[in-house]
């Protein structure tokens, strides 16, 4: 089993961590994955059960979420 830390500024969360992770996701594409999805209405009320994010996490969560490399459902 490997870790891997992604390193991001809770105040400045960027495309480019997100990009990092595609590329670790894509680095291990021939090993076993274990990375926690739900469908993404289940995840919003997980996700706000536990955090309200602050207004740069909700914009950087909504451009992940349009920008087409996560899918939306």
């Amino acid at each position: 089993m490997a870790y891997v830390h992604i390193p991001v500024d809770f105040e400045a969360p960027s495309p480019q961590h997100f990009r990092f992770f595609g590329g670790v996701m894509k680095a291990f594409d021939e090993r076993p994955e274990l990375v926690h999805c739900v469908p993404r209405a289940e995840a919003g009320v997980d996700l706000h059960a536990l955090w309200q994010p602050a207004e740069v996490w909700s914009r950087f969560i909504q451009e992940r979420l349009s920008d087409g490399r996560v899918d939306p459902e």
